[in-house]
């Protein structure tokens, strides 16, 4: 009888210690994470949209989001750009294909590879030979 009392008393969910402090310790500076990780993305989309601005024939759309929609307006070939990224290891979403929205892309912010593939594009147009 005793042992039933003693499981009515135990929460469904039980948390060691460790777990209980860590949590706690992390809501702390939940608030805090938030804001620097939003502050963060902002910066880092409107850097990459300039970076990729200054590229002929990109054309990037304003954002809010952790990633942006860019038109490459001289592919010799659909999708010749994004495939040109995925080889370097960076993934694009091409929207050219199921939403008629021809030589559109979406590109995430926040990657190093992000300046890899500007690097790479910026001088040699690779994607368009």
């Amino acid at each position: 009888m005793r042992s039933g009392k003693l499981r009515d008393a135990i929460e469904p969910w039980s948390v060691n210690a460790v777990a209980d402090h860590s949590t706690r310790a992390c809501l702390k500076v939940a608030d805090q994470f938030v804001n620097e990780t939003r502050e963060f993305v902002c910066a880092e989309v409107a850097r990459i949209a300039d970076a990729l601005s200054q590229l002929s024939g990109i054309h990037v759309f304003p954002s809010v989001a952790n990633f942006m929609m860019m038109e490459v307006m001289d592919e010799p070939i659909p999708g010749a750009f994004g495939k040109h990224l995925l080889e370097r290891g960076i993934m694009v979403r091409d929207l050219g294909g199921a939403s008629r929205m021809p030589r559109r892309s979406f590109i995430e912010s926040g990657s190093d590879r992000n300046w890899t593939m500007i690097d790479s594009s910026r001088p040699a147009r690779s994607w368009t030979s």
